[in-house]
């Protein structure tokens, strides 16, 4: 049997580290929670007390397959303030012992070096922690021997990774099966109430598989659909189509590259969701068209939705919209640039930012508004030394976004992937030119040369 230890501190967060353990303990791994307090009575984030096995100082390391770090504050503080647990981690890590960590967790990872080089991922805010990794907006990241999660909302998907890593694919499997079949009896009692020719089962993940076969099993007149919300590959490899091509191509047994037999393996599972559901509702013709290429499904499987907004706009006359300027301390001559989303790579912030300081060689008047959670540390790093004409103001209530928009001169969406942007849908209620990539479905939201401009993504295999 698999051995894997939690460490619990003060203030962890509860979802996490329990959760976590019951997905691993259902799995048939061993688990022992263990304490660095002084204390087996832990109390967590939300002032529910666990009682751990062991205290560090007693506990036997010699045999773990896994070592787990959950997050929640001041938890991850304390476990990163810790001398001896950082020794372990360290130790482990380097004998390929697997390391998860979720939420804040991975700062532990990111203080010794273990992350330097590796993709990873965190909850927003916490991004600086991670020295040297190559940070993701996955929920679930994995490089090599260490599993890094975004947070308690992918806790199950960290729990399954970390599962399948330990036990043989077809053990794990099973087990996954059977932690659905349990969901779908909790779920069950909203079914079995209405007419089984009128149930609908709407699912919005590949990894949902076995909940569909449960559903199907129950319901055999029942009908399936899946909502893409977006698409892992896109964010492996910025939604470059070519080169995922060029990946499916291949044989599985014959790609020696992790990141592309990962990908390859994923495209395979998403085709088996795809073929089983009745409906799929995509947020763009080009997704459409573009699953229908890769996985040979019919185009009638398929049915689109766009996102859609209310119209709040409240235009300005250009006297009101100077006082709103000079309220926000720019001057009249300032040309506002408006982006608006997450600091991530998938959203083209890096190329935006790099294109912005040349565009200030050519006019000195504009001035870049950044608005959105993200890795700080790294584009505040790229913005030298042109930061007095870049503003990071961090994620805005809807009010002052608003107010920007009124005042905003141009929007850009330099995205690698984008279905169908509710920022473009809320920067053209603005009647705020844009500059977008032709990425997914931007290319058909923005009319070119009327609503905005397209900037094409070329693309390489």
């Amino acid at each position: 049997m698999k051995n894997a230890v939690v460490f619990l501190a003060t203030g962890f967060e509860e979802i996490e580290a329990l959760g976590t353990i019951d997905v691993l303990r259902r799995g048939g791994v061993r688990v022992m929670m263990v304490s660095i307090t002084g204390d087996r009575l832990v109390i967590g984030a939300h002032d529910i007390p666990v009682m751990a096995d062991y205290l560090f100082e007693e506990a036997d390391f010699s045999c773990v397959d896994a070592l787990i770090l959950p997050g929640g504050i001041p938890g991850s503080n304390h476990l990163n303030a810790h001398a001896h647990l950082k020794e372990l981690v360290k130790e482990k890590t380097e004998e390929g012992v697997l390391i998860g960590a979720i939420c804040a967790g991975p700062m532990v990872l990111g203080g010794l070096g273990l992350l330097k080089g590796k993709r990873a991922t965190c909850f927003p805010f916490f991004e600086p922690t991670m020295v040297g990794a190559t940070p993701t907006d996955n929920g679930v990241e994995q490089d090599g021997n260490i599993i890094t999660s975004k947070g308690p909302g992918f806790m199950f998907e960290f729990g399954l990774t970390i599962l399948r890593n330990l036990k043989d694919e077809e053990i794990a499997e099973i087990r996954i099966k059977t932690y659905y079949k349990n969901i779908w009896y909790l779920i069950f009692p909203y079914f079995s109430s209405h007419s089984k020719e009128n149930i609908i089962l709407h699912i919005n993940y590949y990894q949902h598989i076995h909940l569909l076969n449960t559903f199907r099993a129950f319901f055999s007149k029942g009908r399936c659909c899946f909502t893409i919300h977006y698409m892992d590959w896109c964010f492996k490899i910025k939604g470059n189509y070519s080169y995922l091509k060029s990946i499916l191509y291949k044989e599985l047994d014959s790609i020696k590259n992790p990141l592309e037999k990962n990908i390859k393996e994923i495209c395979e599972k998403e085709k088996n969701v795809f073929e089983q559901v009745d409906k799929i509702i995509c947020l763009s013709n080009s997704t459409q068209n573009l699953l229908s290429k890769i996985y040979d499904l019919p185009i009638n499987k398929f049915c689109i939705l766009y996102n859609g907004l209310k119209d709040e706009s409240i235009l300005l006359n250009s006297d009101k919209r100077l006082n709103l300027k000079k309220n926000f301390l720019f001057s009249k001559e300032e040309k506002i640039i408006l982006f608006v989303g997450r600091l991530d790579e998938i959203k083209g912030l890096g190329e935006l930012i790099f294109t912005f300081k040349k565009l200030l060689q050519i006019d000195p008047y504009c001035h870049l508004v950044i608005v959105g959670d993200g890795f700080y540390s790294y584009y505040l790093n790229s913005c030298n030394p042109t930061w007095n004409k870049i503003t990071f103001t961090g994620k805005l209530n809807k009010e002052d976004l608003y107010k920007l928009y009124q005042i905003a001169d141009i929007g850009v969406l330099p995205s690698f992937h984008e279905q169908c942007s509710y920022v473009a849908i809320e920067m053209m209620m603005y009647g705020i030119p844009l500059v977008a990539s032709t990425s997914t479905g931007l290319s058909e939201m923005i009319e070119d040369g009327v609503s905005g401009y397209h900037i094409p993504i070329i693309e390489y295999e």
